[in-house]
Parts: structure tokens; sequence; C-alpha cells
């Protein structure tokens, strides 16, 4: 059921509260992994909201058909090579990104799903499922999951695997590969090495995006000479996930040069808030007209150094002017309402296999971003 709001523009969903301890054995059940369960126990209950969220149909179908095209528009030849320049790798201009699943963040608005980001790495997939499972409301993702799985032994690498929030996913993929007759491990990418043929597949999470710190000189070195298949490695990132990407999505007349039909180039353009980058010649403006906009760091992630542009100091403007960042015209959350009153902030998951939604999540937060950190808060199921 959607709401009204005083504003007019901005939808409220409504939710239904979920038995907490009933919800948490499904939940247990569904994750199948006593390891991964107890590691999600273990100060990361946030990552789960006891809410599912009520989504109209015609709310759902608009986020699958945005998917679809939006996945389209990127992989066209003369995208990737847009955004790779764009982005400022022209030297991966002869690779072929290898991505596997994508999430696609949305905000929603009385006018439809507007794009926030692409990631390639599509943090929180398997714990979505589970939550959608004990919920009660689908969740099947694993054949999408094991696209990661590009081999026969493959590797889950990240810095201090152990130590990550999203840890007990790290399990879960553990095994399900394992589960599909692969030999699966996971790993401290600062401690992989190439040398005995162990793992001819890399499902990579690591956020140092194109392996150049200097604890990971062994992993460029292997990406670079194909010794390893990589999923998603340093071009996917570089063509579908850096935020510069948004810039040419929003921008019809850029997209056409592109070789996208003109119709196509104005539906994509409508799903993404005008984007640009910052530089010191649109500085002045940016500042100006800053209460409108979001700033976000080109390679962030996880929403790290991302500012609203109506809480940004001076002095920290002062430092984003001078770093690769983009401005995004804000795009107000929608809110989720429930049975006793509480507002949450919400904004819409969609995990995607070559363009096929496989999963939506909601992610349910108080405060400037997702933070996985607000009592009641966190992964919700999305009920169609």
């Amino acid at each position: 059921m959607t709401i009204a709001v005083p504003s007019g523009t901005t939808p409220c969903f409504g939710a239904a509260r979920l038995d907490h301890d009933r919800l948490w054995h499904g939940l247990e059940q569904a994750m199948g992994d006593e390891m991964a369960f107890a590691a999600l126990t273990d100060g990361r209950m946030g990552l789960v909201s006891d809410l599912v969220v009520d989504v109209p149909a015609r709310v759902a179908d608009s986020v699958v058909a945005a998917v679809a095209l939006l996945d389209r528009t990127i992989r066209r030849d003369g995208v990737r090579r847009s955004a790779l320049l764009l982005a400022g790798h022209p030297e991966l201009l002869s690779r072929s990104p290898l991505s596997g699943p994508l999430c696609f963040d949305f905000h929603l608005t009385a006018h439809g799903p507007r794009l926030i980001e692409i990631n390639t790495n599509p943090g929180g997939m398997l714990i979505a499922a589970a939550v959608a499972r004990a919920a009660g409301v689908g969740g099947d993702v694993g054949d999408a999951a094991l696209a990661f799985a590009g081999g026969e032994r493959v590797a889950i690498i990240d810095t201090s695997p152990s130590r990550q929030f999203l840890w007990p996913e790290f399990l879960l993929y553990r095994r399900l590969f394992r589960e599909n007759g692969k030999v699966a491990e996971i790993i401290d990418a600062a401690h992989m090495r190439f040398d005995d043929d162990a793992f001819d597949a890399i499902y990579n999470r690591l956020t140092d995006f194109h392996f150049t710190m200097p604890e990971h000189a062994a992993l460029a070195r292997a990406w670079h000479t194909d010794m390893v298949r990589f999923t998603p490695d340093p071009a996917a990132h570089a063509a579908f996930s850096d935020k510069r990407l948004l810039v040419l999505l929003s921008r019809a007349d850029a997209l056409a040069r592109c070789g996208v039909p003109p119709a196509e180039a104005e539906a994509v353009a409508a799903l993404v808030p005008p984007t640009t980058i910052v530089e010191d010649g649109l500085a002045e403006i940016l500042w100006e007209r800053r209460r409108h906009l979001f700033f976000k760091p080109a390679t962030g992630h996880a929403g790290k150094a991302a500012y609203r542009g109506d809480k940004i100091s001076r002095a920290t403007w002062e430092g984003v002017r001078c770093r690769d960042y983009v401005a995004q015209e804000t795009v107000a959350p929608s809110c989720v309402a429930t049975p006793d009153g509480q507002m949450f902030k919400a904004d819409l998951r969609a995990f995607s296999l070559d363009g096929r939604v496989v999963l939506m999540t909601a992610r349910l937060y108080r405060g400037q971003t997702t933070n996985f950190r607000t009592e009641g808060g966190g992964f919700a199921a999305i009920r169609v």
C-alpha cells in the first residue's frame, strides 16, 4: 500500500512487522550455515530488518524495466568505451569486462525509479535472499551467485575477510560454491599466491578496484597476464560502477553520440538524476547549488566520503573539489511507514544478471546514507 506524504512527491510504502524470533529462526534455516549465522548475530544484526515492505506491482515492474534498459545501455560498446575514457582508463579499452551479477540502487519517486549508483559487487545479495526466504517472499539467487565462480577452484578474496561487515556473506558464497562441486576458499587478498595453480578463478570483493596497493601487486600481475579469471575485474569496475558513468547516463545527447538510439537515450537519461564531474571551472556554481546536490567520490563505495550538499562545510568542500568527485542532483529517498508509526528512509537495490532482475530488497535507514546501524533498519524483504 502506498501512503500519501505531505510533499506529494516522495512515495511512502507500508510495511508489516514480522515476529522477530520467527524471522531469525527462519533466517538460520534459510542460510543453512552455522558459521555464517553466528557471524551475522555477532554484532551484525543491523544488516537485517524485521520489516517486510509492500511495493505495488507497477513500481516493481518499473524497476525491472529500468534495470533491463540500463544494463543493455552500459554494455553497448560505444557507451563502455566512453565510460572508460571518462573514468581515465584508456588502457582498459581492449579488455572485455567480467562483471557477474550487478546491483542497481534506486530511489523511488512519484515519477518512477531514479538510479543512484551501479555496483559490480552486489553486496548483500545472499543475505538479502536469505531474508526474503525467511519472510516467505522468494529469494532464489543461486544461479546468479554462481556466475562469480568462473572456474572449478575459486578463491573468495578481500582485505582481512573475517573482519569485514559482510563476512557472513563470504561464508555463504563458500558454502554455495562447494555445494555445486567447486573447491572454494576464503583468502586474504594480500596473501594470494599464483605459483602453485591452486585456483583458476577469483571472486573479487576488494575495494582496491585496480589493484594499486603494494600488497596487491601479485593480483595485478595475475590479472594483466590472464593467469586466472577475476570476477568482477578492474575493467568491469571502471566501465560499470565508476560514478563518472552516471554523468554519461544522465545526458541523452552524450548517449546518442555513443550510438544509443535517440528514444532509448532519452529514456535512460530520464532514469538518472543529472550528474556532473566536480572540476575547478564549475566549483563556484556547484557550491552555490550545493543544497540540491549530493557529492560522491568517483571510485567510492558504501557511501564512504559521500556528502549531502545541504550538510557539507566549506572546509570539507575544499577537500572535495580537489579530488575525483561527481555531483548528483539530490533525489529524496522514499520512506517506509511501520504499523506502529515509525518512519524509515528507503532505497531499493535490484540484483541482476545480464539485465534480468533476480531479487529486489529494500535498505532501510535513518540519517544521510544507508548505514546498517539504524535500529530496525537493514535489508528488508519486499512483498510485491
